[in-house]
């Protein structure tokens, strides 16, 4: 399973503050792409254990509100790919 809150708080109290994606082992990230309502990409990685620090491309802190996203992986035990999407509100 794969699992993915829909809000966080990236305020730097070391509770809720990164996006990323939850689940066991036995999957590939191919890509994660978080945008904001007007379809900016402000977030992308293939990395597992990287997530979303709540800033814009990793620079300025962006703007609380909502956000679409786009995880693409692969599942290690049936070869499949899957494409989950949704959305996370940011909370300042």
């Amino acid at each position: 399973d794969v699992w993915l809150p829909n809000a966080f708080t990236p305020n730097n109290d070391n509770n809720n503050d990164i996006f990323k994606v939850v689940t066991a082992s036995g999957i590939q990230i191919i890509d994660f792409i978080i945008a904001d309502r007007w379809g900016n990409k402000v977030f992308n990685t293939t990395d597992q254990y990287a997530g979303w620090d709540g800033t814009y491309n990793g620079n300025l802190p962006a703007d609380h509100g909502m956000y679409v996203y786009v995880f693409k992986y692969r599942c290690n035990f049936d070869g499949n790919v899957y494409i989950k999407k949704g959305d996370v509100t940011l909370i300042r």
